[in-house]
């Protein structure tokens, strides 16, 4: 339980480390792209996942922990805490810099690497519960067809995006219909992952781990 306050000023030590280091960013330089793409750096990210799952033991096997004398309030908390993180990310550098007083610092890291991490405990949380707005629109079929595939759409976004690079050599990439397309074939190459990769890696994986259990 002490470890969960802890675990957001960890996941913030490698934008500190690396706002001390290099006063001045350079988009796109190593330096940045070290600290936004180094898998041990977001670690403390996978370990607030595991820690909240395992203070409310929240578990696909077992659906004893769901609180049922909570009230079914229309609206949640999570609903709110979604909303307070759909502004945050409309906002643009500077006007986050004055209100987290960032000063000269760019903000974008610090907010990915933990500064938001309590309400994405809190819209977690109720999204498991099944409370509010966003919970019930999550569980329509497209859209749980979606969830399934985020992991195949986190896979196949670089690709994707090495795809865009070359479509935009002919068109326009400020485009509407740009960006429609690569949506589309993005989530359709994701969804096929899913059903002829992951699904079938997956259940052959249960197969093996359930035959050696048993021998």
């Amino acid at each position: 339980m002490l470890a969960a306050p802890l675990l957001a000023p960890v996941a913030l030590l490698p934008s500190i480390v690396y706002r001390l280091l290099v006063p001045v960013e350079e988009p796109l330089s190593f330096s940045s792209e070290l600290v936004m793409r180094t898998p041990l750096f977001w670690w403390p990210h996978f370990a607030m996942g595991m820690l909240l799952a395992r203070l409310y033991n929240i578990t696909r096997y077992d659906n004893a922990w769901k609180v049922v004398r909570v009230p079914r309030r229309p609206v949640s908390a999570g609903d709110v805490a979604a909303l307070v993180l759909l502004a945050i990310f409309c906002l643009d550098d500077a006007t986050l810099r004055t209100i987290f007083c960032f000063d000269l610092a760019e903000p974008h890291l610090f907010i990915r690497h933990g500064l938001l991490s309590p309400l994405y405990w809190v819209l977690i949380y109720d999204l498991a519960q099944g409370r509010g707005i966003l919970a019930k629109l999550l569980a329509w079929r497209p859209l749980e067809l979606l969830g399934e595939a985020s992991f195949s759409i986190f896979m196949w976004q670089l690709p994707a995006f090495i795809l865009a690079f070359i479509l935009g050599t002919i068109w326009p990439w400020g485009s509407g219909s740009f960006v429609i397309v690569l949506t589309v074939i993005l989530i359709g190459v994701s969804l096929f992952s899913v059903r002829l990769f992951e699904k079938p890696v997956g259940n052959w994986l249960k197969r093996k781990a359930i035959s050696a259990e048993n021998r």
